[in-house]
């Protein structure tokens, strides 16, 4: 199979080319993953598969099964069918015999097909030249959800001590002494001198803690996708084609 042109910048219904990247669903409207590429039938040209990136396991789906309703890819079952599926790399070619496997898999029955012939290794055309097909492998990088942390809100009780400065008020007695003007001296026409006491009660202020509860802060978990790009390297063999000459002692050719 080969992997169909590259998609839109918006998906339309009508044609598969441009959900690359939207959102599959399965039959109980749980996330599976994001769609990847789409690639179509050698033989008819069509599209025929498409790629599924789920959570844990990329798999190869008919395109024939699914439904996009402009939002979502849905498919007919769910993320167990999706791990379980075999031929689940895309890189891979898929023969007329691993699609039938992926359609037994997902429940279905295989179309009827007539499979192109595969070209031979070495062909011989007109006029005795030989021809020899080189063929290469080549690097395609494709995206899979997985399951990297899991991050909680937790709230837990922090004593710290707090130091604030409250002026008090208090009393204080002071003996304030008023010496008579001479005028004002004249003999007490009391018994003589006595001892007495008073008493004077003296207030203060004292501070009283309490403590009361208030909301200060509210806490939002938000949670952004933020694209980074990552460099991947990988091998690939690459078929080259030499020529042998052998040199061949003279002989007439009658």
């Amino acid at each position: 199979m080969s992997e169909y042109p590259p998609s839109a910048p918006h998906p339309s219904v009508d044609d598969p080319r441009t959900w690359v990247g939207v959102t599959v669903v399965g039959s109980q409207r749980e996330l599976l993953g994001y769609l990847g590429p789409v690639y179509s039938d050698d033989a008819t040209g069509r599209p025929a598969w498409v790629v599924v990136y789920g959570t844990r396991r990329t798999a190869v789906v008919p395109l024939e099964v699914t439904h996009f309703d402009g939002e979502a890819v849905h498919l007919p079952f769910g993320a167990q069918e999706l791990r379980t599926a075999p031929h689940h790399d895309p890189d891979n070619r898929i023969s007329y015999q691993d699609g039938d496997d992926l359609y037994r898999h997902y429940g279905f029955t295989p179309p009827a097909r007539h499979p192109a012939p595969e070209p031979s290794a070495t062909d011989h055309g007109a006029g005795g030249d030989a021809v020899m097909v080189r063929s290469q492998e080549q690097l395609r990088a494709g995206r899979e959800i997985v399951v990297v942390g899991r991050v909680r809100l937790r709230k837990h009780l922090v004593t710290e001590d707090q130091t604030f400065v409250v002026p008090v008020n208090r009393e204080e007695i002071t003996i304030d002494y008023d010496e008579m003007p001479p005028e004002q001296r004249t003999p007490h026409a009391g018994t003589g001198l006595s001892e007495d006491t008073y008493e004077v009660v003296r207030y203060e202020e004292r501070v009283v803690i309490t403590k009361e509860f208030v909301p200060v802060e509210r806490v939002r978990m938000v949670r952004r996708v933020v694209t980074t790009d990552q460099t991947v390297v990988g091998q690939v063999n690459t078929e080259l084609i030499d020529v042998d000459e052998t040199d061949l002692p003279n002989t007439s050719i009658t």
